[in-house]
């Protein structure tokens, strides 16, 4: 009557008993169930067999309580028995290495010990063993609702959450983590990689600083402080941190591996950094055999100091180790081709324009998630999980004969891989600064601001700017030079520098990249120029991403689009970059009048203007070993001469590097070499191995070793007047001589070119015409290129005489040496950039150009209307227009003063009042005229082979374009070019002896190079079978 059957109170404990491992809460639940169990009422007269009767209920109550906490307990120990036993087998697989038994034991066991928290840990590392991410991230969220605070498990479920893509929630947990242990360094070193995989790398320093300071001899800390330090800029600390690392872990190859990478990649210029860097990356690999990028970047260090044989077998290791690095084999074809191994040349080409044919590939977007979570005292693990490297790099792209959209596809991949370092930070408002007293502010920011090619043609650029027009900034990513440790020429070079960077020059070498920006920032510049872009200076274009300047361009170093949206335009010409093929540039295009290229031959060989150029070096000079560089320091090769046997030979000639040569194009210097009597191949030695290489190559297309020539580096005063010893310049394709090109043009040299569709292709082209030769050297394919090399080769050396005496005397005042016009050229086009900008926000969206002396009506963006100012009246006539790049239609101009082509300008006359005329005109030398597109060069298609073989069974006369001069101011036509005073033309024939069937450009297809004791052969050089008209 009071509480009820006995069975039914037992039934009711056993419930209360099963569930005795509940929250709280339950626990309150619980004691309110035994309340209604046994109610307690109250009795005002209570009977004494009623307090007999409660009193025994009570007693039978505690005995079967007391028989069911027996009976329990003994199933508990069961319950704990077996999970312990299973505990022990699961161990045992473990043992033998079989992780997905271990796993599915385990597992067992989480069940039965389903209110451990340490068991459902235990489970989830046997299924991350087992590979099994899913299920041990089910455990451990099951362990920490059992126990919130176990911090182990928190710890291994915040990495497991970083590698499976969730880095922000793992690194919140990894903040809670530390709540619970904030003693523990490496949590502290846990935390630091979660931020720096986030790129947030200040804040991965402050924490693994943090790391440090709770445990001093923590070698990870030290490196991936250093990680960080790198990822910013930093590198002078970054390699005080690893060098730390070091010499806490000497026997850690990854640290050693560090310190090599370092000085290999950002100091790349100092030699003695580089011997440096090998004797660190040669000790990484002899403390791990198997680190293949320990190898990978000991080749790097070899090919820094040009020691390409040991950087190609290098490489070639770390590939074997690690087969599946795409950046491993495109750096070994860089490699491969500056020895001039061209194995496998082909099939690698047509991959990269199969991958990139539609942007950045699929093999190439995985991301690295792996954190390394190891204790001190563990061994280094070496599972690695990358970013995958995007390659190749935009550089090395340009050496292949690759489409100009794949080119612009690797340029864009690059540009957005160098934005993810600059996420975190904010860019710098882009609003137009006024100029003080009219000058416009012009700063320039590149690694090559000493005494490096560019630096040294930039100096005298600097000079000709005109300081009432523009105030110069300089920013150097390249540490100033020391008094004493560094050479005089060095130290003297930097002088001139400083002197000519009127408004600043700035050593930003060592400070992070958003620092950098910042400095940049502070000195508001109105114009900002890239000099590098993806050339040699590391971080250049994170820099420009971050905006420090209202107007940014792209100059000189580049010949391409960077495919970085920040930089706003790209100086360039209409030869580099025809209006065609603007839809390939990120960039707007800024059009110099003449060439782009800047020259300082004029103020770097001044000394050769006051000597005739019959005094000289000679080839009997050369051959006798003078004007060449001696042994010394750096330069330990033995010095090769130009041989005496060659003194009367016809010699052609390419001083380019060694990569840029080609198999096709070796393939038409090996059969011009077979078909031209007496005739010679000079080539610069640039390391011993590539010229072995074309040694090889060259006995294999039936060429004898002692008709090529290879010669050592000339003394820097007299190489460019040494190089005047050869007879005609032979350029590469698709990567053309720049730098090279004007030294060949300055010493007289005429250069065969076949200009392709690239910048990089087309720059010889841009300077010939600049420099008054005019397109008669400018082949439009491959068979065009040999059939003009053969022709000019067969005149004979006497012929050829005349043109460069011609050229010798008049190229200083041609447009491609005149620094000065070069300078205000290229001033009034940052100007009219400048103005556009200010006034219409207009640097965006349109082209840019500036024609010096054109008189031209300016055009708005709409089609076809001129410009009107506020009141509505047409504006006047001016010098720029700006072209709208969306739009299909080009700005018209209306050109006076010249007659004849619209696309190529006239050349100046020589001396003697005679000219060197125009190559007979072909389609598209009037395309400006008839509103047709230029065909695209070094493209053999079907219309261009039939074409040449309808011009071979033509018998009517190709036409020659006669220039006339309208203008007597001095010879001067308004467009700035000296026009001749009476007609005078070259006659070159339409078919020489070289058939289309000859040369064939189909891949993979090897140009016969008939040997000089073939009947065939002795044929064509005895009795050519072909006339040769004079000049």
């Amino acid at each position: 009557r009071h509480g009820g059957s006995i069975p039914r109170k037992l039934a009711t404990r056993r419930k209360v008993m099963a569930q005795r491992r509940m929250p709280a809460e339950a626990n309150v639940w619980n004691g309110a169930r035994v309340s209604k169990i046994l109610p307690v009422r109250s009795c005002m007269y209570p009977s004494l067999s009623s307090a007999v009767l409660l009193l025994s209920i009570m007693c039978l109550c505690c005995v079967a309580n007391n028989f069911e906490a027996e009976v329990l307990s003994e199933k508990e120990r069961a319950r704990r028995e077996e999970a312990n036993r299973l505990f022990s087998v699961a161990n045992s697989y473990r043992e033998k290495g079989d992780h997905a038994q271990a796993a599915e034991v385990l597992e067992e066991v989480a069940d039965l010990a389903y209110d451990n928290p340490d068991a459902q840990y235990h489970a989830g590392m046997a299924h991350l063993q087992a590979g099994r991410l899913e299920d041990a991230k089910n455990r451990w969220e099951k362990c920490l609702e059992l126990q919130s605070d176990h911090a182990v498990a928190m710890f291994n479920l915040a990495t497991l959450l970083a590698e499976t893509g969730n880095v922000a929630k793992a690194t919140a947990m990894m903040q809670k983590v530390l709540e619970i242990q904030p003693e523990d360094p490496d949590n502290y070193k846990t935390l630091a990689i979660l931020l720096f995989k986030q790129d947030k790398n200040q804040e991965a320093i402050a924490e693994y600083m943090k790391c440090i300071h709770r445990e001093p001899l923590h070698a990870d800390c030290y490196c991936g402080m250093g990680n960080a330090f790198v990822r910013i800029g930093k590198y002078d600390e970054a390699q005080e941190a690893y060098t730390a690392a070091a010499n806490i872990n000497p026997n850690e190859a990854g640290y050693s591996n560090n310190i090599g990478n370092l000085l290999v990649r950002h100091h790349r210029f100092n030699h003695t950094a580089q011997q440096m860097a090998i004797k660190y990356l040669k000790n990484a690999v002899s403390l791990d055999g198997n680190y293949a990028d320990g190898y990978f970047n000991l080749g790097e260090a070899y090919s820094a100091v040009s020691q390409y044989d040991l950087a190609v077998s290098a490489i070639r290791f770390a590939m074997k180790l690690d087969p599946n690095r795409q950046d491993y084999k495109c750096t070994l074809h860089l490699d491969m081709r500056k020895l001039c191994d061209w194995t496998d040349f082909e099939n690698y080409k047509d991959d990269l324009e199969r991958m990139w044919q539609y942007g950045l590939p699929e093999e190439m977007k995985k991301k690295g998630t792996f954190v390394p979570t190891r204790k001190p005292g563990q061994p280094k693990s070496r599972r690695r999980e990358y970013d995958v490297t995007v390659c190749p790099n935009p550089l090395e792209s340009l050496s292949y004969e690759l489409s100009l959209k794949v080119l612009r596809n690797i340029a864009e991949a690059h540009g957005q891989e160098a934005r993810t370092f600059v996420r975190n930070f904010q860019k710098f408002p882009q609003s137009p600064m006024p100029l003080q007293d009219g000058i416009l502010r012009v700063g320039y920011v590149s690694i090559e601001l000493r005494d490096r090619p560019v630096g040294k043609d930039m100096v005298y650029a600097f000079k000709a700017h005109d300081p009432s027009k523009v105030q110069l900034v300089c920013f150097s990513l390249n540490p100033n030079p020391k008094e004493g440790i560094d050479s005089e020429e060095t130290m003297s070079w930097h002088r001139k520098m400083r002197t000519e960077c009127r408004g600043g020059f700035f050593d930003l070498s060592s400070t992070a990249f958003y620092e950098t920006a910042s400095a940049i920032n502070r000195e508001q510049p109105h114009v900002l120029i890239n000099l590098d872009g993806w050339t040699s200076a590391p971080l250049i274009n994170e820099i420009f991403i971050l905006s420090p300047a209202p107007i940014q361009l792209s100059f000189k170093g580049f010949p391409g689009t960077t495919g970085v949206a920040e930089h706003h335009g790209i100086v360039a010409d209409r030869m580099v970059i025809p209006p065609e093929y603007s839809e390939y540039y990120l960039e707007r295009l800024l059009y110099m009048p003449h060439s782009y290229h800047y020259n300082g031959h004029a103020s770097l060989y001044e000394h050769l203007y006051q000597l005739d150029p019959r005094s000289w070096p000679s080839r009997k000079e050369l051959a006798r070993g003078s004007y060449f560089m001696k042994s010394s320091g750096k330069n330990t090769r033995k010095p090769e001469f130009f041989p005496s046997d060659a003194v009367d030979s016809f010699i052609m000639c390419n001083f380019n590097q060694f990569y840029k040569i080609t198999p096709k194009i070796w393939q038409r210097w090996m059969y011009l070499l077979g078909r031209i009597p007496d005739s010679k191949l000079w080539l610069l030695s640039w390391n011993e191995a590539g010229k072995q290489s074309l040694l090889r190559y060259a006995k294999q297309s039936g060429v004898s070793s002692d008709r090529i020539i290879f010669t050592t580096f000339f003394e820097e005063k007299w190489h460019v007047a040494s190089k005047a010893n050869c007879d005609l310049f032979l350029d590469t394709a698709p990567y053309a001589a720049h730098g090279t090109a004007a030294d060949a043009l300055f010493a007289g040299l005429p250069i065969i070119s076949a200009p392709g569709e690239s910048m990089a292709s087309r720059v010889s082209l841009s300077l010939s015409l600049a420099s008054g030769i005019g397109d008669t050297f400018i082949a439009r394919n491959y068979q065009e290129y040999v059939k003009l090399a053969q022709h000019f080769a067969l005149q004979g050396r006497m012929k050829l005489k005349s043109l460069k005496e011609a050229m010798q005397k008049s190229v200083i005042t041609s447009p491609a040496f005149d620094s000065e016009r070069w300078a205000s050229n290229f001033i009034a086009v940052l100007r009219t950039m400048y103005d556009t900008f200010v006034m219409e926000g207009a640097v965006h969206n349109h082209h840019v150009s500036h024609d010096a002396g054109y008189v031209q009506k300016t055009f708005s963006t709409e089609k076809g209307t001129p410009d009107k100012n506020r009141n509505g009246q047409q504006t006047q006539s001016s010098s720029f227009h700006v072209r709208s790049k969306t739009s299909n239609q080009q700005a018209k101009t209306i050109q006076k003063g010249v007659s004849g082509s619209t696309k190529y300008p006239a050349p100046p006359a020589f001396p003697d009042g005679k000219i060197l005329g125009m190559s007979p005109r072909t389609k598209f030398q009037d395309a400006g005229k008839k509103g047709q597109v230029p065909p695209k060069f070094s493209k053999d298609d079907k219309s261009n082979q039939a074409a040449a073989k309808s011009s071979k069974s033509s018998t009517v006369p190709r036409k020659l374009p006669s220039w006339t001069s309208q203008d007597t101011n001095a010879g001067k036509s308004q467009s700035g070019w000296r026009v001749p005073s009476q007609k005078v033309r070259l006659d070159i024939p339409p078919r020489l002896t070289l058939d289309e069937t000859d040369l064939e450009d189909e891949p993979g297809h090897s140009v016969p190079s008939p040997s000089l004791n073939s009947a065939k052969a002795k044929k064509s050089i005895t009795n050519p079978n072909v006339k040769i008209p004079g000049w």
